[in-house]
This record gives structure tokens, sequence and C-alpha cells, in this order.
């Protein structure tokens, strides 16, 4: 699918927020892909916020210090409307 405008939130076990990154638009390129730094074996969820919609997405425990997630918005699961 084509990258859109989201604010990308990681949140661990607790709903603790861990960092949050906003996503560009357009073609997929990794030098500006958005990147959180967090330690490896940390689970959670990640949070997409686009528009007025949130949707959550599990963390998988990442065991490399580089790990990529592409997310299909369709399979996230719809929380609640944004209140932004």
């Amino acid at each position: 699918g084509q990258r859109v405008v989201a604010r990308v939130e990681i949140l661990n076990e607790a709903g603790k927020l861990l960092g949050a990154v906003t996503t560009k638009a357009g073609t997929t390129d990794l030098n500006d892909m958005p990147t959180l730094a967090i330690n490896p074996g940390t689970t959670g969820t990640v949070r997409v916020i686009r528009g007025d919609q949130v949707r959550d997405f599990p963390l998988p425990a990442a065991a490399a210090s580089n790990t990529t997630l592409d997310l299909a918005w369709a399979k996230g699961k719809q929380v609640r409307e944004s209140q932004e």
C-alpha cells in the first residue's frame, strides 16, 4: 500500500508511551523511514493515529536491533476516534 502521514506511538505492556514519530506520505525509502529506539525484547503496542481514527497493532518482541514493521491499516484493531 501507499504510505500516509500518521502519528505512530510505541506503548509498553502497561500502556506507557515509549516514543512517538510522525510518518511521511509518498514512496517508501529507507532513508526517510521513521525510527524509534526501543530495547530488544520490548513488547507492547504500536498505535497509529490517522486523522480522527486510531488503530492498534501488536508489537512483537524484536531480537534484532534494527527491525522494520510493515503495518496494514485494515488489519489494525480500531481503538477509538482520536481526541486531537
